[in-house]
Order: structure tokens, then sequence, then C-alpha cells
């Protein structure tokens, strides 16, 4: 490889595709199928899924290559207990119930690409630029990615559940860098300020903030069309 090899780390959820209704979505398309008459909507269960994933304890290492299926049996208790406290589902209900999340969540129809990725990304691409994912996600965004027909795009998916690293755990981000030694020059793109940029800048990666409200990063902007200036791409 030349010397000057540049590389673009990616996040995914809320940098390159949206997930309708996120986690808590995920539990009213459960209940869509279970009782098609039922009146919860995602605010009923969000205020219930924003604790116990492992990207809460990103400071802990977790178990690599962990089987997906017990990666997602690690999360059914954050299910049932938002279906106990939000909808008041008896216990042997609830985990039912939690149990059918991970088909629903992974549903491909339920994921949607920003409107900017496909034309920057292949962009980047025509520019030499290699693109990498690295994400706090579940252990089949190599699939997602290819539903959604960004993969060929993308050398490789870190993801979360795979390696048992989280962001900003600063072996996430040397993870990506050791499994490329010969690029020259790395940069980290994502929507969370916290997770991705100060994740990122702490190992002295450069990083962009995307999609924010403006003013939390040194480098940043809403559209991914913008990233063309951010990192002194001359346009096409």
């Amino acid at each position: 490889m030349p010397p000057d090899t540049k590389m673009l780390i990616w996040d995914f959820d809320g940098t390159l595709a949206y997930r309708q209704g996120k986690w808590s979505g995920a539990l009213v398309d459960v209940l869509d199928i279970a009782y098609p008459d039922h009146n919860f909507i995602s605010d009923h269960f969000r205020p219930h899924v924003q604790s116990g994933f492992p990207w809460h304890h990103w400071e802990r290492t977790n178990e690599p290559d962990l089987d997906p299926s017990l990666w997602w049996e690690r999360l059914t208790p954050i299910f049932k207990r938002a279906y106990m406290l939000a909808a008041n589902f008896s216990e042997t209900e609830a985990t039912r119930l939690a149990q059918s999340v991970r088909e629903c969540y992974l549903n491909q129809n339920r994921w949607k690409l920003f409107d900017d990725v496909v034309p920057v990304l292949s962009l980047f691409s025509r520019r030499g630029y290699r693109q990498v994912v690295l994400s706090n996600h579940v252990p089949e965004l190599n699939q997602l990615l290819a539903g959604l027909g960004i993969a060929s795009f993308l050398e490789r998916a870190f993801s979360s559940a795979v390696t048992g690293i989280e962001k900003p755990n600063p072996a996430a981000f040397l993870s990506v860098k050791a499994a490329y030694p010969e690029v020259s020059h790395f940069t980290m793109i994502g929507d969370s300020a916290t997770t991705d940029v100060a994740g990122a800048e702490a190992i002295g990666i450069p990083a962009v903030l995307v999609r924010g409200a403006g003013g939390k990063a040194k480098r940043e902007c809403f559209s991914l069309l913008e990233l063309q200036a951010q990192l002194t791409v001359e346009a096409e």
C-alpha cells in the first residue's frame, strides 16, 4: 500500500442508517404481531431501555466472538423489564415477548439509509479512501450492511457484539489501527460527540461529528455531503 493510504472509520446507527423507533420501536413491533389491537407506542418503552446494554458499560471488555444467540439472550432482561413496567405484562408473557425482539429489531424493512450515504461512500471510494465501520451494535451488523446495499463500499465491520469492545473504550479504536498497520491516516466519523468523536480523539484519531446540533466538536457538519470540505477533498 502507498504510504499515504487514508481510511475513514464510520459509525453505523445514526450516522449511516437508522432504525425506525430504535430499540423501543422493536418492542412495539413485537406487540404489533402478538397483540394487533394494542395501544402502545415507542414512547411508552423508551424510558425503560436507556440502560443495561453492553455499551452502557463501555469501560468493560466482554468476550470476543460470543455466540450471537447468547449475546441476545443477555439483553432479554432489559426487554422483559420494559414490557413489565411499561405495559404491565406478567413475567411469563414479558419473557415470551422479549425473546421475539431480536427478529423484529433485525427486520431489514425497518432500517433506512440516510439519503446522503451512498453518494458519499461512493465518492470517497473513488477518491481512494479505504472505509470500515466501527459500531456499538449487534452481531448481525454485516447482515444489515448487506441488506442496505452498502457492504461493497466497506472493507470490514467492527461490531462491538463481535469484538467485545464498546466505544469510547480506546481499545475499540486501537483495534482498527492494529488491523490496518499499512494505513497512514485514520478519520472517525460519527453522530456522537462522546462515543465517536471524543473516543477517537483521545487516542489521536481525528474525528468529525455529523448530524448533530452543532457546537459540540472541533470538526462537524450536518450532512455527510459537507465532509468533502472537512477532509479537504476537492469536489469533482
